[in-house]
């Protein structure tokens, strides 16, 4: 009895039932089988283009390197560094610190390296205390030297003694000394060439200008010649 009921429903909505079930097939194709073929489609589309583009950028920023003067920016990092060293470099710090106090006409009493200085200074630092000794006359050319060196240094403290004489001066100063390390990444293979710009550019020259006072210290060989006579009977 059911059978033939179930016959007759189906012989009176057949023209019903038949397009739903179409309907529900085309659905559950469109979902689970044409819906992720899009969206893989799409999606290897997308990721296409996105190689396309870091190709293009590769072969832009390649063309960029093979124009690019190897020897020109080797100075221009050269003059970088000397300004603002990597590390600590104690020794050239001694060294530009002597030939500054030299060519000032003073003398170098005493020279102690402390801790970094507390503060944001914008790089890393670390003080140094310099005790000199020279002519009164000559004390801002010894400060404007230091601050206007080669190396990037600033003057932070200073203390001033004058002798009876009156002309000649014991100074006691604190000095900061900058360095900043290198960066360790520079971006994506892909990203564009960073360039300098104009202001970096004359940085660079402005600081091209300044006299080095780097100084090299080398171990001179003391040669001790003859003592007393060479003909000891005369």
């Amino acid at each position: 009895m059911k059978k033939e009921a179930l016959i007759k429903m189906y012989l009176k909505y057949q023209l019903i039932i038949f397009p739903v079930l179409i309907i529900l097939a085309s659905l559950i194709l469109i979902i689970f089988v044409i819906f992720p073929q899009i969206a893989k489609l799409i999606s290897n589309n997308q990721q296409l283009g996105r190689m396309n583009q870091s190709l293009t950028s590769l072969e832009v920023k390649a063309q960029q390197l093979d124009t690019l003067d190897e020897a020109e920016i080797g100075r221009k990092l050269s003059i970088s560094l000397t300004a603002l060293p990597k590390d600590q470099d104690f020794v050239q710090t001694v060294g530009v610190i002597q030939s500054i106090v030299s060519l000032s006409s003073f003398s170098l009493a005493s020279l102690q390296f402390g801790q970094s200085p507390p503060g944001n200074l914008g790089a890393s630092a670390f003080a140094v205390k310099v005790e000199v000794s020279g002519p009164k006359i000559a004390l801002p050319q010894l400060l404007e030297s230091i601050e206007s060196s080669q190396r990037v240094m600033k003057v932070t403290s200073l203390e001033v003694a004058t002798t009876p004489s009156g002309d000649i001066v014991n100074v006691s100063m604190s000095i900061i000394a900058f360095y900043s390390s290198i960066p360790q990444s520079l971006g994506a293979i892909d990203a564009p060439l960073p360039k300098l710009t104009e202001e970096d550019e004359k940085l660079i020259a402005t600081l091209a200008k300044t006299t080095s006072t780097v100084v090299v210290f080398e171990a001179t060989p003391v040669t001790f010649g003859p003592r007393g006579k060479e003909d000891p009977f005369e």
